[in-house]
């Protein structure tokens, strides 16, 4: 293969991909899978983090490595982030049902989406638990771009 049938291929696998992530979250195939976070000290769960996978119809489970580069470039982070807190929510509310306590939850959240204006207003119609979550700064780079000293 020489270079202009290798950038057509991948421009062909970015844009299929692209197509994929837009038709998952439309169709619900972002989820949220629960890490739990311990306490080093006492061993104790002290709370859950709440971290986004794509259920692939083809290709099964895919962690955010494999898509988020792509959601970026699409303008799809904050549909994922809504995703994910609102599966964060439904777990709170789903624990409190069944009498298990959940001290608190942590869910990911990019440099780019803390900027925005609008995530205040998202969490505040959500009617969150404040005192049950947290978040965590995550600042990404794309593959492509060189790490900072």
């Amino acid at each position: 293969m020489n270079y202009t049938s290798n950038l057509m291929a991948k421009t062909f696998s970015l844009k299929q991909q692209a197509d994929e992530l837009q038709e998952a979250v439309e169709a619900g195939e972002i989820t949220a899978y629960y890490q739990p976070i311990f306490d080093v000290r006492t061993s104790e769960i002290i709370g859950v983090e709440a971290l986004a996978r794509w259920q692939h119809p083809r290709r099964n489970l895919l962690e955010p490595k494999a898509f988020l580069d792509v959601a970026e470039q699409l303008g799809l982070l904050d549909a994922i982030d809504d995703i994910v807190f609102r599966k964060a929510l439904s777990i709170i509310e789903r624990s409190k049902e069944s009498g298990v306590s959940l001290p608190g939850i942590s869910v990911n959240v990019s440099s780019q989406r803390l900027r925005d204006p609008a995530l205040v207003s998202m969490l505040s119609a959500l009617d969150l638990p404040l005192a049950s979550f947290t978040s965590n700064y995550s600042n990404r780079f794309p593959s492509t771009a060189p790490m900072p000293r």
